[in-house]
């Protein structure tokens, strides 16, 4: 589990063992969340402090100068914006892509470098996806679908037929997969 797309992961928390609330709601989150309001440069967020100290605009400033600043979020800090990579399966291997996107290029990665990834499965169990009815969706405005190809995967779908059609849904695909509920049931899709 990691903060953001830039972020790393976070040691301790993984899906297998927390739900998405859990991790939100974990001293490592709540340590991260502490130091951007105390202006602490949290070593998680490097990408971001990196790019700000080279004069480009970082995810971080872009947020802040995108969203209106809510001090009841701010209070009682929830979900509303969630970037989901459910797993690196992929059909292609695309060259913007990387082992940890794409499943196809794990072989090629390996023999080039000698170094092992890993196919890491989308979650297939129960308790993920009752915990993220349960917990997660009460507040989720936005919610990002990565991968590997994220309109592959069986996760995603489930995930779409229970969430509410006001949420702005945003996919990074290929472009190789089709999935009508998207455009039938969601107002705001961005792909």
């Amino acid at each position: 589990l990691v903060t953001c797309c830039y972020g790393d992961n976070i040691q301790g928390l993984h899906r297998s063992t927390h739900t998405i609330e859990q991790a939100f709601k974990s001293p490592e989150f709540q340590q991260i969340r502490l130091n951007l309001i105390n202006g602490v440069k949290d070593a998680n967020c490097k990408k971001c402090w990196d790019l700000e100290e080279q004069g480009v605009e970082s995810l971080r400033q872009q947020e802040l100068r995108t969203e209106e600043f809510d001090q009841d979020v701010f209070n009682n800090p929830r979900l509303e914006y969630l970037f989901l990579s459910l797993s690196n399966q992929c059909n292609l291997k695309c060259r913007t892509c990387s082992p940890s996107d794409s499943s196809f290029w794990i072989k090629e990665f390996e023999q080039r470098n000698g170094v092992k990834k890993t196919v890491y499965l989308e979650p297939d169990d129960s308790l993920f996806f009752s915990s993220f009815k349960q917990d997660t969706l009460s507040h989720l405005k936005e919610i990002a679908f990565t991968g590997g190809e994220p309109l592959m995967m069986k996760s995603v779908q489930r995930i779409l037929e229970i969430l509410d059609s006001n949420v702005s849904l945003t996919f990074y695909t290929n472009g190789t997969f089709y999935n009508p509920i998207i455009l039938e049931k969601f107002k705001d899709v961005n792909i």
